[in-house]
């Protein structure tokens, strides 16, 4: 180990100095670092070069050592410590290891490098010196305890005291020029906290910066000296020897950077965090026209303590780094054209902000960081507000008087009025900086984390969303490969920032993969539906599914598809299109793609493959993975627009093995996917809703009546994403047949319900006596304008809540029932429910006057603005039932209009987003889709009494969207 002759000055309290002054073991090598003759030897302090080499050190010597084949042995004490400290190697290209930290972060230096530019002369400015730039207590200990371990081959805490060992003293080294030229001052602290920037707080077993820095004032030359010594062991009163270690405490801002991207608009950590768990770095391989989101963070070092520690000594906090991704374009080819981005900030609420890839200065480069930076301070408000990121202080909250929860600060502050000055500010807006003056005039603040803006490890998360809306792909569109990360710096001098470690995100876009659907009815025999003898249909759907031309090239997706973290997948959506007449006269052929409500198929898939394998044997080897049996719950998803069969086969491997065998010279580059299904009807009534009356399907009108399967193959990064992919191609039959399905005959009423917009219409007068007449008449070219509700728009109440009118039509059709019950009716009922995307079924139902304006929902016998109305009879909080007293009469052409107003409730976050109505209610307003659901019912009674009309019972509904849209894209400026 070392000796060291140093000029002292000592505490009066310190004790037997001269003993352990004067050890008696002494190790070379040997540096002298003064003009005066001080040296110190030792391990710790060699350098066979001059600059600043890592491999250049004892201590790289010493760590490759203990990793060789014939070493290892003298190090064991090091590796086999049971007390924290960074491990010499690892598997895992995120641990940081003590090499890499020496090494890569540059953790160890010679004196100029770490200090940057020194007046002194090359002996002296080349020594090494461990680089302390670590705000976190713990992050500094484990450098500090595994530095001091592996010279010292000791798996000691050196936080922690140890008398019958050792004794560790820090010291500030200070250079001053005289006529001999320079001298070195040193200053032992008496507990190791006062005078030294680096402190040993040995109450809490840490190495810790105070809040001073060897850099701080760069007018002086100076660094900090950790001695440790080591007492003979037959009598401690004697020190045998000195470990002496230079470090070089410097201000520094440590970051962890992740990101992560998934298809689609999730603003929700949830899912990007489990893709970061399952895969820690991501590629996403997605086709243009999909949106892709990409969510990114920043993670601050320092613990609540440590910032406290940071603000006591006078620390700005009350300041930001500009917010920058780096951006390396891998194909030259920068971002798509026509891009759009979107910018959500999960720090404020989530205020969006736009841009798009013309917009000035989104993309810079920076000569000083030699990076391409794509920048967030060019993000607009849909109002032109410029996205600024949240200061430091604003993940606080700071106040001037007592307040449980929060720390006082054990510094003094005084008022401010200039910013630059301010260290901190407090909730209400009063700047302050550190009280000059001792506590005369000045106050303690009080501090806590704000909610939410910490970890479980209680440290400062910056969290954001991104989204890439691209244009769809053309026959020229080249192969997009972005990767997004942190810089390694935010860059500047006088907050100086470094990533501890960063997760990049590379995606892939473009025209990326070829696609095709080929559907084949499979029920061909007799396509007249019955609940007795004719109950199904079906269909075996295949796609061929590949890489284009221009993914190939270069081996560009190629490449990354074999990436742990890709992942595409595949989908069918089938759909039912029913086509029908909706007048006797056969004049009006109406369309409807969907799965009808109240048909409810039984859904069966089989023969299921992927490359001519069975989903069974895919499956067979992942966890709890259903069988092809099960597929109705797992891989058939349907709801009212469509069936969905999922394979939850990742096709990468597929499409891997497919590229390789085509350049080894296969025919095609395609990977086969097939799947049979069979809708199964339970009853007549099931078969109704489906399929269309047909009493002449030989006929030329006849042949257009029925109910044939079209559907889709569809491609996504994710196997919940692919139903609203744009990356779809269309399946017809062969040969362009169509098999359109039908029953023969129907007893059952229809029922139509749509959103209307309303006109004024003035008739004019057919003498000169007759006045004028305003009427409100329906306009049928709008009718479904209304489904869009944005709450930026409407006028608000007096609670700044959003009102929308919506007026709405129904169209009951009597045309089918028989002739005696046509003369039965007496009564019509219409009962009214609402509901909540995900949750549309029975049990979803929603209190209707928490949504829709108490009163509001009115029910019109023919036509909008006519006070003859339906009269309420029953209601709940979730069913409200109207009756009108009618008969066939009152049916024009077999139709009867029911015209319904209601006002819907909107409005911004506080009033309508996530907030709940009435005492203990745990019904939540959200932005969504809302289903109007109306029942219509006949009776033979007046007022909805006696017997139900057989046939009669019919429902349908509208579906919503009541969001809060800013549909503007920013200019470009």
């Amino acid at each position: 180990m070392s000796y060291c002759q140093l000029t002292l000055e000592r505490a009066e309290n310190q004790v037997m100095d001269s003993v352990r002054s004067a050890p008696y073991v002494t190790t070379n090598p040997k540096r002298v670092i003064s003009a005066g003759g001080d040296f110190l030897t030792g391990d710790g302090i060699y350098n066979s070069r001059s600059d600043s080499a890592y491999n250049g050190f004892a201590i790289a010597k010493i760590i490759t050592d203990s990793a060789g084949a014939s070493e290892p042995k003298r190090y064991q004490a090091y590796n086999n410590n049971d007390t924290p400290g960074y491990l010499l190697s690892s598997d895992e290209p995120n641990v940081i290891t003590l090499p890499k930290l020496l090494s890569e972060q540059r953790k160890y230096l010679t004196y100029k490098a770490a200090r940057g530019s020194t007046g002194l002369p090359t002996e002296f400015n080349s020594m090494p010196v461990l680089i302390i730039d670590d705000i976190s207590s713990d992050n500094t200990t484990k450098l500090v305890n595994s530095y001091l371990r592996m010279l010292t081959n000791t798996n000691y805490n050196f936080a922690v005291a140890n008398p019958e060992v050792y004794r560790v003293r820090l010291a500030t080294c200070t250079y001053t020029q005289s006529d001999a030229g320079y001298t070195l001052e040193t200053i032992y602290s008496a507990d190791n906290k006062t005078g030294v920037n680096l402190k040993l707080d040995s109450a809490n077993m840490a190495f810790k910066i105070g809040g001073a820095y060897d850099n701080s004032d760069m007018s002086k030359e100076q660094f900090t000296l950790i001695d440790v010594e080591f007492y003979d062991p037959s009598n401690t009163n004697k020190v045998a020897y000195h470990l002496y270690v230079p470090v070089f405490v410097k201000k520094m801002l440590h970051f962890h950077f992740t990101s992560a991207a998934i298809s689609g608009t999730t603003y929700r950590i949830l899912p990007y965090q489990a893709a970061l768990d399952e895969f820690k770095r991501i590629t996403l391989i997605e086709n243009l026209g999909n949106p892709i989101t990409m969510q990114f963070s920043w993670t601050y070092d320092p613990t609540f303590e440590e910032w406290m520690d940071l603000i006591n000594a006078g620390e700005k906090i009350n300041r930001a780094y500009d917010k920058q991704l780096e951006f390396i374009d891998h194909t030259n080819n920068q971002l798509p054209d026509g891009t759009k981005l979107v910018l959500v900030d999960a720090n404020r609420n989530n205020p969006v902000y736009y841009a798009e890839k013309t917009t000035t200065g989104l993309i810079t480069s920076d000569s000083s960081r030699a990076i391409t930076c794509l920048n967030l301070g060019v993000f607009k408000k849909s109002d032109n507000t410029a996205f600024t990121p949240l200061k430091f202080n604003d993940f606080f909250d700071v106040l001037d008087t007592q307040t449980e929860g929060c720390t006082p600060t054990s510094t003094y502050f005084m008022e401010t009025n200039n910013e630059s000055d301010s260290t901190i500010r407090t909730n209400s807006g009063t700047m302050y900086m550190p009280s000059t003056s001792g506590t005369s005039g000045a106050k303690q603040l009080y501090i806590k984390y704000k909610d939410g803006a910490a970890n479980t490890d209680g440290q400062i998360e910056e969290k954001y969303y991104m989204t890439f809306f691209t244009p769809e792909p053309t026959n020229e569109t080249p192969v997009y490969h972005m990767e997004f990360n942190s810089p390694q710096t935010f860059g500047g001098t006088e907050y100086p920032s470094n990533a501890s470690s960063r997760v990049p995100t590379h995606i892939f876009t473009g025209d990326i993969f070829e696609n095709s659907c080929t559907i084949i009815s499979t029920n061909t025999g007799n396509l007249e539906m019955s609940a007795k003898s004719n109950n199904w249909i079906g269909a075996e759907i295949t796609s061929n599914i590949g890489l284009k031309s221009g993914a190939q090239k270069g081996d560009i997706v190629s490449t990354y598809i074999k990436y742990e973290s890709v992942s595409i997948y595949q989908s069918f959506l089938l759909r039912l299109n029913q086509s029908y007449y909706t007048d006797s006269e056969q004049t009006n052929l109406k369309s409807e793609k969907g799965i009808a409500e109240g048909s409810n198929p039984l859904v069966n898939v089989s023969a299921y493959t992927v490359n001519g394998d069975d989903l069974n044997t895919i499956h067979s080897s992942q966890i709890n993975a259903k069988t092809l049996s099960e597929m109705s719950g797992s891989n058939a998803i349907i709801d009212a627009n469509y069936l969905e069969l999922r394979s939850n086969v990742n096709l990468k491997q597929y499409l891997y093995n497919a590229y390789q065998a085509y350049k080894n010279g296969s025919e095609t580059t395609t990977v086969p996917v097939s799947a049979t299904v069979k809708l199964t009807y339970a009853d007549d009534e099931s078969i109704q809703a489906q399929f269309p009356q047909n009493g002449d399907p030989t006929s030329e009108k006849g042949q257009k009546i029925g109910t044939n399967i079209i559907g889709s193959s569809n491609i996504s990064s994710q196997a919940i994403t692919a139903a609203y992919s744009k990356t779809t191609a269309n399946g017809s039959e062969p040969n362009g047949n169509v098999t359109k399905y039908y029953r023969r005959e129907t007893k059952k009423a229809t029922l139509s319900y749509y959103s209307a917009d309303t006109e004024t219409v003035v008739v004019t007068p057919a003498g000169d006596n007759i006045p004028e007449v305003t009427m409100q008449k329906i306009l049928a070219k709008n009718k479904y304008k209304q489904f869009g509700i944005n709450a930026i728009d409407p006028i608000r109440d007096t609670e700044e809540t959003g009102i929308v009118d919506m007026k709405t039509k129904a169209d009951y059709n009597i045309l089918n029932l028989t002739e005696d019950a046509k003369e039965k009716i007496r009564s019509m009922k219409v009962t009214v429910s609402l509901r909540r995307k995900a949750n549309y079924e029975d049990s979803g139902k929603l209190p209707i006057e928490q949504f829709l304006v108490p009163n509001s929902l009115k029910l019109y016998k023919k036509e909008i603005g006519n006070n003859n109305e339906f009269t309420k009879i029953t209601s709940t909080d979730t069913d409200f039932s109207y009756c009108i007293n009618c008969t066939r009469n009152d049916f024009t052409g077999n139709i009867y209009c029911i015209p319904i107003n209601f006002s819907v409730y909107t409005g911004d976050n506080n009033k309508f987003e996530n907030t709940t109505y009435g005492e203990n209610s745990d019904i939540y307003r959200f932005y969504s889709n809302y289903m109007v659901k109306i029942n219509v019912e006949l009776f033979d009674g007046e007022n909805a009494a006696g017997t139900r009309i057989v046939g009669s019972d019919v429902d349908n509904h509208i579906i919503y969207t009541n969001a809060k849209i800013y549909y503007d894209i920013v200019p470009n400026s």
